[in-house]
């Protein structure tokens, strides 16, 4: 029997497509992996098996039908618990989100669905993203890295990446800011992409307020697949526009051909670099050369001045939030939940008092 959890969603698109494989036998598979990892990861948080059924039946009645299906369907994906899954609570770890049932998907949910993806449930993350770089919040604790119990599977979006990691999904959803796709990728061994800012269309609001100025800035949605390749399949289905986020931008997906030259920055902001880092980066950049590649010296500007920009309004904003005793994000806290968590507290606190002058 094929193991289908190990399949890329590249091919998994293509099998349920031509009928060689049933969109249902794909979720079955991941499901049961599921069952059998997850509660020892502890990655996924919510499940939608009964929609996932209904969606994955349905993909499977129209490929026997010869209808068309999209270029994902019957793809698992997972999505992390800042974004709206039709359904599910987006909690952001958050025990006063526990009960914000989503009315409808976020954007870039809505846009894989109508691919053929079929969604399996939410995701773990840092307490609304506050509490460091490890998948640990106060609704679901701990997320374990799939390869090393003692060692972080990375943050923010780090429950997508073990999923994927795993075989428990085949794509995950996750969202970077400051590397919160790329990261939990590198350190779960898989792949993770942080598009352009505009590329994809987003709704970013924690509960039913705007998006604060950072947040809309800086957040990128993006996906973590198993490959390059499923990362392109993803890109050229997300990177449109849409109605309900007018900052995305439809501009194309493919230019002209570009020069085969890579740029390598060895030492950024002058810092200094862990050997290990230094190594691997002059592996990576051999391994170019001997595919053709150009390769060249360079040293980007201004890392620390845009640094200081970035977590001056970032911090700002977070220390709004520490000042209130009850979260702005959540209109209706439980009675339970008058505080902000000591955890985020802390975080908050630790933050700012590290800040750059004047933030």
């Amino acid at each position: 029997m094929d193991d289908f959890t190990g399949w890329p969603a590249t091919r998994i698109g293509a099998e349920v497509t031509a009928g060689r494989s049933r969109a249902i036998e794909i979720l079955e598979a991941h499901l049961a992996r599921i069952d059998e990892l997850n509660p020892r990861l502890a990655a996924i948080t919510s499940r939608c098996d009964e929609q996932a059924h209904r969606d994955a039946a349905a993909i499977d009645a129209a490929v026997a039908r010869g209808e068309p299906v999209g270029p994902l369907a019957g793809v698992p994906v997972t999505v992390k618990e800042t974004t709206d899954v039709h359904g599910l609570a987006t909690t952001h770890g958050l025990r006063a989100f526990a009960g914000r049932v989503a009315e409808a998907d976020a954007p870039p949910v809505d846009l894989l669905r109508r691919a053929g993806a079929v969604v399996l449930g939410h995701t773990n993350m840092p307490t609304l993203t506050l509490t460091g770089m490890h998948p640990r919040s106060e609704l679901f604790g701990d997320t374990v890295n799939p390869w090393d119990s003692g060692v972080t599977p990375g943050g923010s979006s780090g429950g997508d990446a073990v999923a994927v990691a795993a075989g428990m999904t085949a794509l995950g959803l996750g969202n970077d800011s400051g590397g919160s796709t790329r990261l939990p990728a590198q350190l779960c061994g898989v792949t993770g992409l942080k598009p352009t800012p505009g590329r994809f269309p987003a709704d970013h609001r924690i509960g039913t307020a705007d998006p604060t100025p950072a947040s809309a800035l800086f957040p990128v949605d993006g996906p973590i697949a198993r490959g390059v390749p499923d990362l392109r399949a993803v890109f050229e289905i997300l990177a449109v526009a849409d109605p309900r986020d007018p900052r995305a931008v439809p501009a194309p997906t493919a230019g002209p051909d570009l020069p085969r030259a890579v740029g390598i920055v060895r030492d950024p902001g002058g810092h200094g670099v862990d050997p290990a880092i230094a190594e691997a980066v002059e592996i990576a950049a051999g391994a170019l050369a001997e595919a053709g590649y150009e390769i060249g010296e360079v040293d980007p500007p201004m890392l620390d001045e845009a640094l200081e920009v970035y977590t001056g309004m970032v911090l700002t904003e977070f220390a709004g939030i520490g000042r209130r005793s009850a979260p702005w994000w959540a209109p209706k806290p439980p009675a339970t939940s008058s505080s902000t968590s000591p955890s985020i507290r802390h975080w908050i606190s630790l933050g700012t008092s590290t800040a750059p002058r004047g933030t």
